[in-house]
Formats: C-alpha cells, structure tokens, sequence
C-alpha cells in the first residue's frame, strides 16, 4: 500500500473510531463495517434493492432521466467497490460482512430504518 494510502487509512480509522466512540450515530459507507468491524454496539447494514427500483428512485430524487441514473448508480456502485477492494482487501456486497441485509424493493425508507432500530435491541 502506498504512504498516502497508508496516511489516509489510518486517519479515516481514527475518525471513525472516535466518533463511535463519542456518540450513537449512523456512518454511511467509508468502510466502517471495517473499520468498526469489532465494536460492540456497531451494527452493520447493507441496503440493497433491483437495479430498476434503484433508477427509479435516482430518476425521482435527483430529476434525472433514466440513461443518466443508470450512468449515477454505475458510478456510486463501481467507486464503492474500488474503495473497499483498494482499502479493505474486500468486497463492498459480500453479505458476511454485515450483521443485516436488508432489501427496500417492497419497504420504505422508513419501514427499513424501524427494522434497524429493532435489530439493535438483539445485538449481543
């Protein structure tokens, strides 16, 4: 690994890992299931839903046509993969690394974040 990836792992970790360590919060991506692989109130959740869901709610949110949402998610998808695999020596989807996966395809947002409020009542 070069020094500045070196550099920029060990700073991602220690912020990460203090901010865990100082509040109940939500981290999205940046490899905390990683990073926070062993913290004991941690619980790591991947959220997935089909390709076509996912255009549909990019079309939506972001007023975009659909080319241009597939083009987004393509792009989201491909540099979260790259990160973790360049990072962590992982893969972003491997369902092992987290504690839940859960698919929106017929649950809202709302409906999912209920489930992992729940979830984090069973965590031992």
């Amino acid at each position: 690994m070069p020094l500045n990836d070196t550099r920029y792992l060990q700073a991602l970790e220690s912020v990460v890992r203090d901010l865990a360590r100082s509040q109940s919060l939500v981290i999205q991506g940046r490899g905390s299931q990683f990073i926070l692989k062993d913290h004991p109130r941690a619980l790591h959740v991947l959220v997935v839903a089909p390709l076509e869901v996912r255009e549909k709610r990019v079309m939506q949110n972001l007023k975009l046509d659909q080319e241009t949402a597939k083009r987004e998610i393509a792009h989201f998808d491909n540099s979260s993969r790259k990160f973790i695999k360049r990072y962590f020596k992982a893969e972003w989807e491997d369902p092992e690394c987290y504690d839940l996966v859960i698919n929106t395809e017929h649950l809202s947002f709302q409906a999912a974040a209920s489930i992992v409020v729940d979830a984090l009542s069973f965590k031992d």
